[in-house]
């Protein structure tokens, strides 16, 4: 794990990755919640999502192959596999296992009175473009401790209301927990940029001070018509110098970010607000619908009538 300190953010800066942040698009999935006892071990890799692991309460072991040895998790920690890494919860550090498998041969429900480890596991299921954004730069896995400072209270908190949630059998239980579920990732989120472990991504590119402002109008103003000449001459910087700097922090060219960029709040305005195509085109800065519904098809794989209607409320 990467001990290089976070990234400073200006306001400015703060407020564009805010505003990103309420534009991608994720959804969260729980697959298990429940308690386990004796000797067991399990290993969710292979889906290709993001994998979060919650420890409601009790201990377990977290391996990964690459790791000389196991590391203890205690109630309220979180692992979370960014690239969907093999990986090893265990009930024992010595526990024979194999990666790949899952073993839980005694499962209870939640109880704090009861022996074992409870535990509440999902995927982080995020669109490309989020991913490269955010997460794609990321290590293997990364470990929320819940005694570290005062966010990882308010994390704690919120794992507390999942596990209240996940032994009740109240009406609507299931959508609580899958909004609950929504919010910790979130945090999960939050967590990861707060580390400044990313080589590049967009949290990288906002602290430069070069390419920072160029991101900052591209994000403020995505109706303006945009090219890298320009983008290059609101930083001062040459065409080429411009164009290289910025792939290599945002991983992307400046006219891919654009897009996708245009694309992620063409989603909003679609699915959220209701707008009509013709008015998102305008929005994104598309001279005509039929240029804006290539580029979103191009990006969001369906076009935006079929995505917007494929959202509508029942």
């Amino acid at each position: 794990m990467s001990d290089r300190p976070n990234p400073e953010l200006v306001p400015e800066a703060k407020r564009v990755l805010d505003e990103y942040l309420r534009t991608i698009s994720f959804r969260s999935e729980v697959y298990f919640r429940g308690q386990v006892c004796e000797d067991w071990y399990l290993d969710t890799s292979g889906s290709g999502h993001i994998n979060v692991h919650v420890v409601c309460h009790g201990d377990c072991w977290f391996q990964l192959p690459g790791l000389s040895e196991p590391l203890q998790l205690h109630e309220g920690d979180v692992v979370v596999l960014p690239r969907d890494a093999a990986h090893l919860l265990l009930s024992a550090p010595g526990l024979p296992a194999q990666y790949g498998k899952i073993s839980k041969p005694h499962q209870v429900p939640h109880n704090r009175t009861q022996p074992g480890t409870a535990l509440f596991c999902g995927y982080l299921i995020v669109d490309k473009n989020t991913y490269g954004n955010v997460f794609a730069m990321l290590p293997e896995y990364l470990i929320i401790r819940s005694h570290q400072g005062e966010e990882a209270k308010q994390f704690r908190a919120l794992i507390d209301l999942l596990f209240s949630e996940t032994q009740a059998d109240h009406l609507g239980a299931a959508a609580i927990l899958d909004r609950l579920a929504d919010a910790m990732m979130f945090y999960v989120i939050r967590h990861a940029l707060a580390q400044g472990m990313q080589s590049a991504g967009l949290l990288v590119a906002l602290a430069d001070k070069q390419i920072r402002p160029a991101l900052v109008a591209m994000c403020d103003e995505p109706a303006q018509t945009w090219t890298v000449d320009a983008l290059a001459e609101r930083v001062f910087m040459s065409r080429s110098s411009f164009s290289e700097r910025f792939s290599t922090l945002v991983g992307k060219t400046p006219m891919e970010f654009l897009a996708e960029w245009r694309m992620q709040l063409a989603r909003r305005w679609l699915e959220r607000d209701r707008l009509s195509v013709a008015e998102v085109a305008e929005r994104c800065g598309y001279q005509s619908e039929t240029a804006f519904s290539k580029a979103f098809k191009r990006i969001a794989g369906v076009g935006p009538g079929e995505f917007r209607r494929a959202r509508a409320p029942k």
